[in-house]
């Protein structure tokens, strides 16, 4: 006889998961199994992903990600918000004589430093990207469409006049191989 409810079997972790725990430990086998799945929505959760990579400071995964389709100033403008959610009290000290900002907590403290960084990280790729990644790979995608173009010219080419039939090489005759012109017999 069957139990009865079915053992609940763990369920399995969804896309983003896998795609945030590969990001996480630097999994490069992992990350590139999973981005595919990730494409269609790789900028959902405000930006995560592409986030999490900055966060790791792991710029090739920003690079892999932001050429899948991840929005760099969408995620640095939403970690921006994020940070300015933050509740903290700025005032100036007349015994430092300087400005003080105070938090209600050392998580948040930690938390507001930490999308700090992400956001400083974010533009310094988006700089980066711009200026060197995004026109090199501008190159490297004209190559391949390039060698795309060729090749369905050559099977255009094929199709229209059938294949080139193979020839052997042409090798010059020796004196000995040729027959005599006045040759009688």
């Amino acid at each position: 006889m069957q139990d009865w409810p079915p053992e609940t079997q763990s369920p399995q972790p969804t896309t983003a998961q896998r795609l945030l725990a590969a990001i996480a430990v630097d999994d490069h086998a992992a990350f590139y199994a999973v981005l595919p799945d990730a494409r269609s929505d790789i900028n959902s959760g405000k930006g995560q992903f592409l986030r999490a990579a900055a966060e790791a400071g792991n710029m090739l995964l920003m690079k892999e990600l932001t050429l899948a389709g991840a929005d760099i100033s969408y995620a640095a403008a939403e970690a921006d918000r994020e940070r300015s959610t933050i509740r903290k009290k700025t005032y100036w000290d007349d015994e430092t004589d300087d400005i003080v900002t105070r938090f209600n907590s050392r998580d948040d403290e930690a938390r507001y430093n930490r999308l700090g960084q992400t956001v400083s990280t974010l533009q310094q790729f988006q700089k980066t990207y711009t200026q060197h990644i995004a026109p090199a790979e501008a190159l490297k995608l004209q190559e391949r469409i390039l060698a795309e173009i060729e090749a369905l010219k050559l099977e255009i080419t094929e199709m229209r006049d059938g294949k080139p039939l193979e020839k052997p090489a042409l090798r010059p005759h020796s004196a000995k191989n040729i027959p005599p012109k006045n040759a009688q017999g």
